[in-house]
């Protein structure tokens, strides 16, 4: 009989879900099957709601690409996974962060991003585990995966045995493989704002921030960046931890694909409090 290890809401992992889930994981990096399709088998043995497979920059200079996996239940349909949150929790440890290292947010002692606690409440989610699997100078690889519930002392231990495989397996991937896969995904998104709503019109498609709405109104007046700081009594990395966000919202990524769609967009409506936007 195969080993089990227990999982909440009922759910009993064998030996036989990770076995399956590995070896699926590496022939996706060889290209023989979907890689989506290796991130919903390791999420299913993991008793997981959602993973991500991020190509992070290490001091947030471009934005992170990124192919993701999320369950098909209810929560998911409302809050859906559309960006990872590697850099929400992990934040500037990232520029010294080692590969095959386990980090778990319930462990960590620094509070985690707005847009993290956010998305976890909401899905009703108490656990992201990240492991950095690949470092390539300005950039890092990583996988990340998101649980309801804390994880037990038999799933500890399950992902500290998987880990040398994660990073060695990704070492050896097909050559492009995971590139390809990331830049398709993030060239079949349409950009919020382009054959869609505005992104400041008053359905709030990007679900901005109060602080975000307000980057993109100075934005829109034309204000430098130097001046939007001083508008909003912030520092010159808050703006770009803003605008980042703004960046994974809106699809886009760079400022100037920004500025270019809100100056041209159809019709900019009166400011609103955010909270009277859906």
């Amino acid at each position: 009989m195969s080993n089990t290890v227990s999982a909440p809401e009922g759910r009993v992992l064998t030996d036989v879900d990770m076995i399956g889930a590995i070896a699926h994981w590496c022939e996706c990096l060889q290209g023989r099957n979907d890689l989506n399709s290796a991130l919903k088998l390791l999420a299913e043995s993991l008793n997981a709601k959602a993973v991500a497979l991020a190509r992070v920059s290490r001091d947030g200079s471009s934005p992170t690409k990124s192919v993701l996996y999320d369950s098909p239940d209810s929560k998911s349909t409302r809050h859906p996974l559309t960006r990872s949150y590697a850099r929400a929790l992990i934040g500037d440890y990232l520029l010294r962060t080692k590969v095959g290292a386990i980090w778990f947010k319930t462990l960590i002692d620094t509070e985690s991003e707005n847009a993290l606690t956010e998305f976890h409440r909401n899905r009703g989610l108490n656990e992201m585990v990240v492991i950095p699997l690949e470092v390539h100078g300005k950039t890092i690889d990583v996988l990340e995966v998101h649980f309801a519930h804390r994880l037990d002392a038999g799933l500890h231990a399950i992902l500290n045995i998987l880990t040398p495989t994660f990073t060695e397996t990704w070492k050896n991937r097909a050559p492009g493989l995971v590139t390809r896969s990331m830049l398709h995904r993030v060239t079949q998104k349409e950009p919020v704002g382009q054959g869609g709503l505005p992104i400041m019109s008053l359905e709030n498609p990007a679900h901005l921030s109060r602080a975000e709405y307000r980057v993109c109104l100075l934005l829109c007046k034309g204000l430098s960046n130097g001046r939007i700081c001083n508008e909003l009594s912030i520092c010159d990395s808050t703006l770009r931890t803003h605008l980042r966000n703004i960046y994974l919202k809106t699809n886009m990524s760079s400022q100037a694909e920004l500025t270019h769609n809100l100056l041209t967009m159809q019709a900019m409506p009166e400011p609103q409090p955010l909270e009277k936007r859906a």
